[in-house]
């Protein structure tokens, strides 16, 4: 009784009932794939992010930064397509009173020798100078929308943040803040999400990245193009 409803009802609209059953079973199967497609990109999108080397040093940790309940979401040492050696390190924890948590993204890159470090510096930085147009005294005009910081207390040659160090992080937000060393041809990023107190002994384990060849050891320099 019900399927001679439903074959009238469709029969108005045109549709057999034989074609409103194709029609189904084909949605099934395209949601069916949908999700399929999903889960397989969100696995892509986690594993992307999760890569951790085991052979590579972490050097540094959350209790180093007052964070406890560390988890090393990544940890990798490669070279780029310019032949840049880099290495990332993505580390997440909580603050001590386990009330928000916080996130610590510190990246070290050793520029290639036909390479101008300070252009590519600035590169990391989103600021893009042309090698013909670059002129060191305009740096400070390249920087203008930068946080200058004490290049000498933080043993650099230059010294950048996003924001202001006492920048205060929102509870109902999510912000972060970045810093932007460099020494030699050796650049270092340290991004985070909650106040850090930048002691000397923090700072002197930031900065000890630019001595060490431990992160490195295992990459072959891939040749520029």
């Amino acid at each position: 009784m019900l399927k001679k409803i439903k074959e009238e009802v469709m029969s108005a609209f045109g549709i057999t009932y034989t074609q409103a059953e194709i029609i189904k079973r084909d949605s099934k199967r395209i949601n069916q794939t949908f999700f399929v497609t999903l889960i397989l990109l969100g696995l892509f999108v986690y594993a992307s992010n999760h890569d951790v080397q085991q052979e590579v040093p972490q050097i540094i940790h959350m209790t180093d930064f007052g964070f406890v309940n560390e988890t090393v979401d990544r940890k990798l040492s490669e070279a780029d397509s310019l032949g840049n050696l880099r290495y990332s390190l993505i580390l997440s924890g909580m603050t001590p009173d386990l009330e928000r948590t916080v996130e610590i993204y510190l990246e070290v890159i050793d520029f290639n020798a036909e390479e101008d470090p300070v252009i590519s510096y600035l590169r990391e930085m989103g600021i893009t100078i042309y090698p013909n147009q670059f002129k060191e005294s305009k740096l400070s005009e390249y920087c203008q929308n930068l946080n200058l910081l004490d290049a000498a207390l933080w043993q650099s040659d230059l010294a950048y943040s996003a924001k202001e160090l006492d920048f205060l992080f929102p509870s109902d937000r999510r912000e972060q803040n970045e810093i932007y060393l460099l020494s030699g041809r050796r650049m270092i990023i340290l991004r985070f999400n909650s106040s850090l107190d930048f002691t000397e002994e923090l700072i002197n384990k930031i900065t000890s990245f630019y001595d060490n060849t431990e992160i490195f050891s295992k990459v072959e320099p891939r040749q520029k193009p």
